[in-house]
This record gives C-alpha cells, sequence and structure tokens, in this order.
C-alpha cells in the first residue's frame, strides 16, 4: 500500500506558539511593566499598614548603597519584597554584563527588606550567608523577588529570584539572616 502524498499544507511544520512576554514566574511586578520612577509602587499585598511600610522605607532609603544603586521598591508585602535597579554601564564587568556583585548585593538588600515586613523597621541584623547561582548574562536593568522562608528564633532564610527587563530568570539566591538583639548590635 503506498503512502498518501502530503499536501503543502500537511508538510508545513506546526506553527509555534509565541512565548509571551513574561514568563509565569515572573513577579508581579514585571508582569505589570515597571511603574514609574519614585520610591514605591503599588501592589502592597499585605496586612503590612501604611505606618509600618513607611518606617521600613525610611529606613532602607538611609543606607547608602540604596541610593548608589537607584533602587526602587516595587512591592512590599508580609515577607516579601521586590526592588528593581536600573543598568548602569559603571556597574558592569568585563564582560558589557551586569556585574555578579551587583546581582548579588541587590539580592542580599531586598532580603533584608524582605525580613523587615515581619520584624518591624528596627529589627537588627546582619547577613550569615549568602549562596547566589547565575543564570543568564543580564543587559538590562534587573527586578529582584524576595520571599522570607521562615521567621525562626534568630536565623532567617530567604529566597530571592532576579529577572531582566525581558522577565527572564538571571539569578537565584538564597541569603540568610541572623537576628540580633539591640544591645549586640
Amino acid at each position: 500500500m503506498k503512502a498518501k502524498p502530503q499536501t503543502d499544507q500537511a508538510r508545513q511544520s506546526p506553527a509555534r506558539p509565541t512565548a509571551p512576554s513574561q514568563p509565569p514566574y515572573a513577579p508581579a511586578a514585571c508582569k505589570a511593566g515597571l511603574p514609574s520612577r519614585g520610591r514605591t509602587a503599588g501592589g502592597e499585598n499585605s496586612a503590612l499598614g501604611p505606618e509600618a511600610r513607611q518606617a521600613i522605607l525610611d529606613r532602607i532609603e538611609k543606607i547608602a548603597i540604596f541610593g548608589t544603586l537607584g533602587m526602587e521598591v516595587l512591592e512590599m508585602g508580609d515577607g516579601t519584597c521586590t526592588v528593581r535597579i536600573p543598568r548602569q554601564r559603571r556597574h558592569d564587568g568585563i564582560f558589557d554584563t551586569l556585574h555578579g556583585g551587583i546581582l548579588a548585593t541587590l539580592a542580599d538588600s531586598v532580603a533584608a527588606f524582605a525580613i523587615l515586613t515581619k520584624t518591624g523597621a528596627q529589627a537588627a541584623m546582619a547577613t550569615t550567608d549568602l549562596n547566589i547561582r547565575f543564570l543568564a548574562p543580564c543587559l538590562s536593568g534587573v527586578t529582584a523577588a524576595a520571599k522570607l522562608i521562615k521567621k525562626g528564633r534568630t536565623m532567617c532564610p530567604v529566597n530571592v529570584e532576579l529577572f531582566d527587563e525581558q522577565g527572564a530568570l538571571v539569578a537565584v539566591a538564597q541569603v540568610n539572616y541572623l537576628l540580633m538583639d539591640k544591645a549586640s548590635a
């Protein structure tokens, strides 16, 4: 039995589905598009009151690296925080991509901000360790989304995902913080 010849239409490969502009795992701030410049944008999704939120913003805006990197808080919630930094060529590494140390600094910072949403703005804490895995070069500004894994009595591990402006996951990190007494800080 002879095989039936294929028609022109059958020979064409099926149409590939187009990829969404943002992957499904991108933080809400990435999916919604970047807000206008300013200290914060909408998207708060927790019982974090306006006074507590403002106290956290007042504290983190005093941190030198916040201004140096041009950080912008996009979302702040119950154990979560999303921060964006624009790409500045002066922060590039030797391969004309955003330097990995800048990505690690952003991961460390946004993890601390997420913890402050659970502990309050005046909590004393210090990074004990940070592990980051670089997945792709970052050729644009970057958005970091942090989620507190568990607020322990003394330890707070935090997951951080970092996305470029196209929504591609460029790095993942886990940052661990030690909560300290005010007296020992």
